[in-house]
């Protein structure tokens, strides 16, 4: 987002790396161990090459057959290739173990954090972009850390063993190689350093990318309702070509890393050669040391030119990791306070004081306007008023999904801002209007309002809210999918499974939103029944737009733009011909056609 800054962040980026990397120190080492020594014997294994051509030349015929000579050489290569490859697959063993225990913990922190964020968070985010930056971070901490020991890691070790082991033989042969390693990792790294933007860019847009398509899914009825089949693919591919654009800004750079690789590696060889033949005229060397640092040379180049197309992959892991963290590694907007203590019910005397309220970036325009409300325990309140009044959004604040800008909310004289955020929510039960079901059985979805819950409790809570019936005529019951969002369901169907959800729950304080908005006058009346048993000892908060649902609730309150303006009884409210009398006299069949 333009306007989140890397300062807002919980953790850096390279902080999180280093957690993650150093979960399993002693397997980290272990490997490391294992590809230094691989480094190591592959280094040496040319020398022994030239131990074996030394004992060749050197050779006389009268001493014996010339295997005699070779056998010690010829064995020590034997030893160099079994150790090598038994130290490769010592590593590939250790790999085993870490490479997705590597994955589970980022994951799981990534995850964990995510959720703690607000709702504002979540309203301004594709859901889609969010799992895939997830699972973005979590590949690419692991295949940096791949990239990093066996390739970095182990080219380090590869050019340092090289210039040890060369200059023990020719030294000046040792500093070239060591100067030239030198020169090649300033290099090649000053050049990858720009690239860094493009990467983070790349990702970015491949995130906006996936959640245009999942946010095109998603409503894949309206798509195909209003025929904008088109109209999603030209969005889409407008982001393509923004993609496309930085990709290939971003391939200019490596481009720019393989021609400067390639003069570097000729640099090396020509360079090496002259040096070696000048050296040799010069009686320095033998030609077995010209074989040896030849072939020597040729690994290094090799492996050199692996290491650039490594080094563009890495890069681009540092892209996906730090962009994923950017987005999702921030300071959560609503926390709970240091030494927050769990909310202890009582009786649920919920009271708002004075509260002031505008969503973030539109502060000038507030939702709540110093609104005071006074719900002595047990009472059954009723919300009413027209679209934007404020209704959802006090239910939404009395769950902490925002932070208010002044004022206070207690239930049971305990500030809710103050006490453990879990804590407050297990003690509300909330109907929703739009009910999202998750892509889970329905037991599953049901038993969500209260995970120890049997079978047979959850099945007593779906015949209480009237959901048993179609469950049962379900080829699978109660162990048949929903569908994402629960969209195999009919809108009536998901609204009975959130209220027997709310019946299983059974917490002190209850809110409807609506609750009976999506079902048809038979079922309705069968189900406020089941409410009515629900509501009985509990502190009810109810909204809703058929005035004749709620007409007979102990409190009704009228709300407009952000304050209350009426408050009483049905009867009350109608005596004094106000706002609430109009609604009422407006509606036909108990129906109000406004939003709330």
């Amino acid at each position: 987002m333009s306007n989140e800054k890397p300062e807002d962040l919980t953790i850096k980026p390279f902080q999180f790396y280093w957690k993650s990397f150093w979960q399993f120190p002693k397997m980290m080492i272990a490997m490391l161990v294992m590809e230094i020594l691989q480094a190591c014997m592959l280094v040496l294994m040319p020398y022994a090459v030239r131990m074996i051509v030394l004992a060749a030349e050197s050779h006389d015929p009268a001493t014996g057959a010339l295997w005699n000579s070779l056998r010690e050489p010829f064995l020590f290569l034997v030893v160099l290739s079994v150790l090598m490859m038994v130290f490769s697959r010592i590593s590939g063993v250790i790999l085993l173990f870490v490479a997705q225990k590597i994955r589970r913990m980022p994951r799981i922190w990534l995850f964990e954090h995510l959720l703690g964020h607000s709702m504002n968070y979540f309203s301004n985010r594709h859901s889609g972009a969010l799992g895939a930056k997830i699972h973005d971070v979590t590949h690419g901490m692991a295949m940096a850390t791949w990239t990093l020991l066996f390739d970095f890691i182990a080219l380090f070790i590869l050019f340092c063993a090289s210039a040890v082991t060369v200059g023990l033989v020719y030294w000046p042969l040792g500093v070239i190689i060591l100067a030239w390693g030198v020169v090649y990792a300033v290099v090649i790294s000053s050049l990858t350093v720009p690239r860094i933007y493009w990467i983070e860019r790349v990702s970015r847009e491949r995130s906006q990318i996936t959640g245009r398509i999942i946010d095109s899914v998603s409503n894949i009825f309206s798509l195909k309702a209003y025929a904008q089949s088109g109209y999603e693919q030209g969005l889409l591919e407008n982001l393509m070509e923004d993609e496309e654009r930085s990709v290939m800004k971003y391939g200019l750079w490596g481009e720019a890393i393989h021609w400067t690789h390639f003069m570097l590696t000729i640099i090396l060889i020509v360079g090496s050669v002259f040096f070696a033949i000048g050296s040799f005229e010069k009686g320095h060397i033998d030609l077995p040391t010209i074989s040896y640092l030849f072939t020597l040379v040729l690994i290094l180049s090799g492996n050199a030119r692996h290491l650039t197309w490594s080094l563009q992959a890495f890069m681009e892991y540092v892209g996906q990791i730090r962009d994923g963290i950017h987005t999702i590694m921030r300071e959560h907007e609503i926390s709970d306070t240091e030494g927050a203590r769990p909310l202890v019910i009582e009786k649920g005397h919920i009271r708002f004081d004075h509260i002031h309220f505008g969503y973030k970036g539109q502060q000038d325009r507030p939702v709540i306007k110093g609104l005071s409300l006074d719900i002595p325990a047990g009472q059954k309140l009723g919300l009413v008023g027209t679209s934007g009044a404020g209704k959802s959004t006090l239910v939404s604040l009395l769950l902490r999904f925002y932070e208010l800008e002044e004022g206070t909310i207690t239930i049971d004289n305990q500030d809710i801002f103050k006490v453990r955020q879990d804590s407050l929510r297990e003690v509300i039960s909330v109907i929703p209007q739009d009910t999202s079901l998750f892509h889970r059985s329905l037991l599953d979805n049901i038993r969500y309002g209260c995970q120890n819950a049997t079978k047979e409790e959850v099945i007593a809570a779906a015949r209480k809210a009237h959901a048993h019936e179609f469950i049962s005529t379900l080829q699978d019951g109660y162990e048949t999918l929903v569908g994402e969002r629960g969209l195999k369901l009919s809108g009536g169907q998901r609204q009975r499974i959130a209220i027997a959800r709310a019946i299983l729950k059974n917490a002190p304080i209850l809110v409807l939103d609506e609750a009976t908005s999506a079902l048809d006058s038979e079922s309705e009346m069968l189900i406020q029944e089941s409410l009515q048993e629900l509501m009985k000892g509990k502190t009810v908060i109810a909204i809703a737009h058929r005035l004749s649902t709620i007409a007979h609730l102990d409190r009704l309150i009228i709300m407009e733009e952000g304050r209350i303006i009426e408050d009483g009884t049905h009867q009350a409210l109608l005596e004094k011909s106000g706002l609430y009398a109009r609604l009422w006299t407006m509606q036909s069949g108990g129906f109000l056609g406004v939003g709330k």
